[in-house]
């Protein structure tokens, strides 16, 4: 069976069509963008965060003349800036990280056996580690299997993540971390080890990237570990993973999910007013303690006089993978308890209004 046929949940997040092991994108909705930045931002504090001593710098390459080749960009002359501005102030290990974003999709995909996901546009993070070559190999091995952990983390079906076989060319080392759908794998990023002084022969620019390592007073020239993610091909292998967990909801990582948090209005009408302002509250107290709780709420008044309306909504709700509910109603104006529903059980628990961000902030942050 053809994934797109299977996945039809898909549809709310995507427009795709499968032609054996190619799937073409046509078009995306705002909840897979809001999907695909919340894996970029979680990405890159990733990369900052898990190694404090590794100084990183972030620059957008959108425009910056890159050919395929592994090495071209680092000719770049926004790239070589950040790596000066580094190089004065930091011993290896330092990283840069780029954001590039291709109008057009030009790279042709080599048809390896893999599946292979075509979107009109390229969306790509590349980070550069500059490593002594003493520690590259070692470094290299290490890489791989911290960022397969991270994948495994926001990924519905940890065990689906693999490293593929180590592949060589003369002049570099590479793998990738793979998903697996259904019987296909799909590449979700790449790794690269090479050294600089394979790939530049030019000695005036090979002089910008000599580099301080520790307890060493010459400057030597270091290798590179190049990642290269496809955000785009790396938030559809995630959502292929989230509604292929179950047929009851799309299992996003509450970190990744389009909203963490839909806040409902379910009350009389007599008091719809009073409750339209107490979510507009809520949602306010939470955007400026936390902004990176994303809260759908669509600030209507809804009376659901059956509790199949009301289930109806969370379905809905479900199906694109708000992991919580919020549900404020006319006790909520009077004792101040709201209902919290966690979307993987449907098990609602009281939560009072003074507790509410501490605690959504605990259950967001946390792991």
């Amino acid at each position: 069976m053809k994934i797109v046929e299977k996945l039809s949940r898909i549809k709310q997040f995507a427009d795709l069509e499968q032609k054996n092991n190619v799937i073409t994108v046509r078009n995306v909705t705002p909840l897979f963008n809001n999907v695909l930045n919340n894996v970029k931002n979680e990405y890159l504090k990733f990369h900052t965060s898990r190694e404090p001593k590794i100084r990183s710098t972030f620059i957008d390459s959108t425009g910056e003349k890159d050919a395929n080749d592994y090495a071209a960009y680092l000719h770049n002359s926004k790239f070589i800036d950040a790596f000066v501005e580094l190089k004065e102030s930091q011993e290896l290990p330092f990283c840069i990280s780029e954001e590039i974003k291709e109008k057009n999709n030009l790279i042709e995909c080599i048809d390896d056996g893999t599946l292979r996901v075509i979107f009109p546009k390229r969306y790509l993070l590349r980070t550069s580690y500059f490593v002594s070559n003493s520690f590259s190999n070692e470094s290299f091995y290490h890489m791989q299997r911290q960022h397969k952990i991270w994948w495994m983390k926001y990924g519905s079906y940890p065990g689906k993540y693999r490293i593929s076989d180590q592949k060589s060319d003369p002049k570099f080392k590479f793998v990738n971390i793979q998903s697996t759908v259904t019987d296909h794998l799909l590449n979700v990023e790449s790794f690269k080890l090479f050294s600089l002084k394979d790939c530049i022969k030019d000695k005036e620019l090979l002089s910008n990237f000599l580099s301080k390592i520790p307890n060493h007073k010459k400057e030597v020239l270091p290798d590179v570990i190049k990642t290269v993610v496809d955000l785009n091909a790396a938030t559809m292998a995630l959502l292929f993973d989230a509604v292929n967990l179950t047929d009851y909801y799309t299992a996003f990582h509450r970190r990744i999910a389009p909203y963490q948090l839909s806040i409902v209005c379910n009350g009389s009408k007599e008091y719809s007013e009073e409750l339209t302002d107490l979510a507009r509250y809520v949602q306010l107290l939470i955007m400026e303690t936390e902004p990176r709780i994303q809260v759908l709420n669509e600030l209507k008044h809804k009376s659901y006089d059956e509790d199949s309306m009301l289930d109806k909504l969370f379905n809905s709700y479900d199906t694109i993978g708000i992991p919580y509910n919020l549900v404020l109603d006319d006790n909520s104006l009077d004792d101040g308890f709201l209902q919290l529903r966690n979307r993987n059980t449907t098990l609602s628990e009281k939560v009072h209004l003074s507790d509410v961000t501490n605690y959504l902030i605990k259950v967001f942050t946390s792991g």
